[in-house]
């Protein structure tokens, strides 16, 4: 006796009763109907295209109603719709942006298109990414606010109040107390960092930056080029986010962050020699203190448009000890790792102090120093040793690590003068 597939049901079949389809199929005839709507359903569901704008692949084999994948869904979700575009102006990216061109004294005249816009929006979520936020709780306040462990600006290279301009070749994501010193000084004209400046004319914004680019460029162009934006995430300060930092030999953020800023300047060449420096373990796991300060040169370097040609020198005295990567002659000098420490320890000692007046045969100079790029202590002296340690963040709770500080003697030193 056959019965219906179909467990709560169980109707006992009738090969007269039910047609012959739904009985060898092994269903009633009422879920036989069922099972045939079911079928036509996801035939037509397999048919269907994605919604991801730009995705042409099919729904077969998927349950999601619109998307064929984790992936294209996500990336929907993060996709501004034209109706929100009016919210705009509440985001904190969009608020430094006009603020940003505010602040030339050309107003819209200081971009070249919307392009110019989403790029500099962009370049503030890849800065935040760098800045390794966490939260505090300010006084009086029940909310959770961001704090950067990383300090960082977008730091204008031709400076924006004196003519330069509000696009991506004109801006270094930068430490913020470097950018600070520099003061708006208008770089050396002579060499490759010599900025951008805007020829445009005067273009006023408008009530506001959307309300400007609308009123410029046309509703159609500012909606087609802001809907390709993806959200930035909001922080509604209900959550906590403790600081999460694997230590500067692990990480080496100032480093990293100048050798990928070269990187986006197509500085192909001075980006290759830094990734060839870090990969010298002897110097970035032992003694990443030195990376980073190198780091801080460039900066300085790149800021005042090569004004003493630092990134320059330390492309040969790389070359001088290993070879050019970048025809893939690598070796080593005779006098080895050390003497290139040696090396770089002068170079690093002279324009530290001549930048920032910092003795690195000091130690606690130094802490001090580098410290201030941070808004927590991320290196310190031990009070055991005396040596160097640099500080880790897991979970909210701080640990530390015992690295390297390399003081070569000074007849060492002096084999190798660095002159001007």
């Amino acid at each position: 006796m056959k019965r219906c597939k179909i467990k709560p049901c169980g109707k006992v079949l009738s090969y007269i009763r039910d047609t012959r389809r739904a009985y060898l199929a092994g269903y009633c005839y009422e879920h036989y109907t069922e099972y045939l709507l079911r079928k036509n359903q996801r035939e037509e569901h397999a048919k269907q295209v994605c919604a991801n704008k730009g995705c042409t692949s099919t729904l077969a084999g998927t349950r999601n109603q619109l998307y064929c994948s984790v992936a294209c869904r996500r990336e929907s979700e993060r996709r501004l719709d034209v109706s929100q575009l009016s919210k705009l102006m509440n985001w904190s990216y969009m608020k430094n942006v006009q603020y940003m061109i505010d602040r030339s004294p050309l107003k819209l005249g200081s971009v070249t298109s919307v392009d110019d816009i989403i790029a500099l929006l962009r370049l503030y979520v890849g800065k935040g990414s760098y800045q390794r936020s966490y939260t505090i709780i300010p006084l009086n306040s029940g909310k959770y606010k961001p704090k950067p462990l990383l300090e960082l600006e977008l730091c204008h290279l031709y400076p924006v109040g004196a003519g330069g301009a509000n696009i991506p070749d004109n801006i270094l994501i930068a430490p913020k107390f470097i950018n600070r010193k520099n003061n708006s000084a208008i770089p050396c004209q002579a060499h490759t960092f010599r900025g951008v400046v805007s020829h445009g004319e005067l273009i006023p914004m408008g009530d506001n930056l959307l309300t400007g680019l609308t009123d410029h460029y046309g509703v159609e162009a500012v909606t087609e080029a802001l809907s390709g934006l993806e959200r930035p995430r909001l922080f509604h300060g209900s959550s906590s986010r403790d600081p999460n930092f694997k230590g500067i030999q692990h990480e080496l953020p100032l480093f990293s962050l100048l050798r990928d800023e070269l990187w986006r300047f197509k500085q192909y060449e001075t980006a290759s020699i830094l990734f060839s420096i870090e990969r010298v373990t002897e110097i970035s796991l032992h003694f990443p203190i030195y990376l980073e300060l190198l780091a801080v040169l460039g900066f300085c370097d790149v800021l005042s448009g090569e004004r003493d040609r630092l990134l320059i020198r330390m492309c040969r005295i790389e070359r001088a000890f290993f070879g050019n990567p970048a025809n893939g002659k690598l070796s080593r000098r005779s006098g080895g790792i050390d003497d290139y420490k040696a090396v770089m320890y002068r170079f690093i000692r002279k324009y530290l102090y001549r930048y920032f007046g910092v003795e690195l045969e000091r130690l606690d100079s130094v802490v001090a120093f580098y410290n201030g790029f941070f808004s927590l202590p991320v290196v310190g002296t031990s009070w055991a040793s005396g040596n160097l340690v640099c500080y880790l963040y897991r979970d909210g709770v701080s640990h530390s690590e015992t690295t390297g500080f390399f003081a070569p003697d000074e007849e060492t030193v002096s084999l190798y003068e660095l002159t001007d």
